[in-house]
């Protein structure tokens, strides 16, 4: 029975330890977030080309006091690509996210790109928009 009661003393005294690590952890990751703005989250293509991919730039600057650390991005669907340098963006400073779309399908399209990153929401939407015309 003492062995019971050592073994839960043990646990629960190992639960308070990683609880409060972990509440310096985040606390920590929560101090590092920073804000920012996109100068246009959807950009509208208006009619594009059947089978000629289309270039687009989102410009994303950090307004923020802390560097802004863009995680990754997640684009909608297979027919958009997307590119961004690695690196912090400093405070004052900006990132351009390319963001290339195939235009293999006839007809209107709206495709997103999330991006996430480490501000106070975590993830921020930008979406093109267009229809794809024939030659």
């Amino acid at each position: 029975m003492n062995r019971y009661i050592v073994g839960g003393v043990i646990v629960f005294v190992l639960l308070i330890v990683s609880l409060s690590i972990f509440n310096g952890d985040l606390l920590e990751i929560v101090d590092r977030t920073t804000e920012i703005e996109v100068v246009d989250s959807e950009i509208d293509l208006g009619d594009i080309f059947y089978n000629i991919p289309k270039l687009v730039t989102f410009r994303v600057n950090n307004i923020g006091e802390n560097p802004l650390l863009i995680e990754h991005l997640e684009p909608s669907c297979g027919c958009v690509k997307t590119e961004w340098k690695r690196e912090p963006i400093g405070p004052g400073n900006y990132a351009n996210i390319r963001v290339k779309y195939d235009a293999r399908e006839i007809g209107f399209f709206y495709k997103t790109v999330i991006v996430y990153c480490n501000i106070q929401k975590r993830r921020v939407r930008l979406s093109i928009k267009g229809k794809v015309v024939k030659q």
